[in-house]
């Protein structure tokens, strides 16, 4: 079997399959197990694979078609043009994620200092080291309950050289640490259990529930963030929250209610759905 058969061969499995972009995963799927670029890839289309390359790619069109998520089989994410390591178990950075960090360097623009930043839930480590490398000057202290997570993460800390800027620390949201951060960014669980039920299976038979659902209508971990924020904030801190839809006016009557933040906005992404919450502390 060449390039161009193998290619073919997944297609046509995927297609019947009914996964979505069968074309691109394929191909995905190839480059990544030869370890070659898509160009390297079709510079030789009648390239004949080995018998282990064959077996072995055979084997990763297997495991898609039957659902598992192509980051979980090739082990690889890219997050703010950064290549992350993702294992089974950890949360698979969304693309819509990076209008997270996005908002956290514009109003970054407004310090004098280096920040202090404080990210809850780490997870792959995708937005504390996207902060890092844009935000020079940053220390980053970084939290998350789940082992699994904080090994991945200090796995992708260490291949991007940030480990004297990016501090891990295993807790539930708010570190033991005394002193205030400039920034609190947060992208929570959001996924309400009704919502939870009608996700497509390759999220809800793969991904860490933990990392999707919460209670009170997917809003429960935000509002323990919220509450608790103005007391690791610095005056004129901010804070940012990913968030799903429909959420936004609830967020907003609870950070109000606070009445410890001030310029409220809430941020939508390149769909027109709102997600991102962003707010500075008063004082």
């Amino acid at each position: 079997m060449n390039v161009r058969e193998a290619l073919k061969m997944a297609y046509s499995l995927l297609s019947e399959a009914k996964i979505p972009e069968a074309a691109r995963e394929s191909e995905v799927l190839l480059f990544s197990y030869l370890h070659c670029g898509r160009e390297e890839l079709y510079k030789e289309p009648e390239r004949k694979l080995t018998v282990e390359e064959e077996e072995g790619y055979k084997a990763w069109v297997e495991r898609r078609r039957l659902g598992e998520p192509v980051t979980y089989i090739t082990g690889k994410r890219e997050f703010w043009s950064v290549e992350l390591e993702i294992e089974k178990g950890v949360f698979i950075p969304r693309p819509e994620t990076e209008l997270l960090v996005e908002e956290v360097l514009k109003e970054a623009e407004k310090f004098s200092q280096d920040l202090f930043i404080l990210e809850i839930g780490v997870g792959s480590g995708a937005i504390s080291i996207a902060l890092a490398k844009e935000l020079r000057g940053a220390k980053i202290v970084a939290t998350d309950v789940s082992p699994r997570a904080l090994a991945v993460a200090a796995k992708n800390i260490k291949n991007h050289s940030l480990q004297d800027r990016i501090s891990l620390v295993r807790c539930y949201l708010f570190p033991p640490l005394a002193g205030r951060f400039d920034v609190i960014v947060s992208n929570p669980p959001y996924v309400s259990w009704q919502e939870y039920v009608l996700l497509p299976p390759e999220i809800k038979n793969y991904e860490p529930p933990e990392a999707l659902l919460a209670d009170d209508g997917g809003i429960a971990v935000h509002r323990r963030i919220i509450v608790a924020a103005p007391m690791y904030l610095k005056d004129r801190g901010f804070l940012f929250l990913e968030m799903g839809f429909g959420q936004g006016e609830a967020l907003v009557k609870i950070i109000e209610q606070t009445g410890q933040f001030a310029d409220i906005e809430v941020k939508k992404d390149l769909r027109g759905i709102e997600r991102i919450i962003k707010a500075h502390k008063t004082g």
